[in-house]
């Protein structure tokens, strides 16, 4: 019975009784991360299906509708994983402490990633 009562936490049960805060909660990890990609699936489309440019970027670069329709799951689902990020961030906080090695080595992936992606992003404004 201990067992049962520890994993309840993830058991999605959605009955008429179950609360919108609970559902939220089964939602969280899975909504924002399917969402950004989603629209990275659609950034991804081939050339040929996005059709006409709308918006001239430069010789060679232009939005067309079909980014303007992938920017928006993106967009969303990022701002939505980082607002769940910083709501639980004394958890995470917490989780980090109890283990420190596990905590520098995410940190510095994120770290790692994200001056990755800068650098390939600005890479032709050099």
């Amino acid at each position: 019975m201990a067992l049962a009562s520890r994993f309840h936490r993830f058991r999605p049960v959605l009955s008429n009784g179950a609360s919108g805060a609970r559902f939220r909660r089964l939602l969280w990890p899975a909504g924002p991360l399917g969402a950004v990609a989603l629209g990275v699936a659609v950034l991804a489309l081939p050339a040929e299906m996005e059709g006409p440019p709308l918006v001239a970027i430069s010789p060679g670069h232009a939005l067309s509708f079909v980014d303007g329709v992938g920017v928006i799951p993106l967009v969303a689902g990022s701002l939505w994983l980082h607002v769940g990020l910083w709501r639980r961030r004394s958890a995470l906080v917490r989780w980090a402490q109890s283990r420190p090695a596990t905590g520098i080595g995410l940190a510095f992936a994120a770290g790692l990633g994200l001056g990755l992606l800068l650098a390939t992003a600005f890479s032709a404004f050099y």
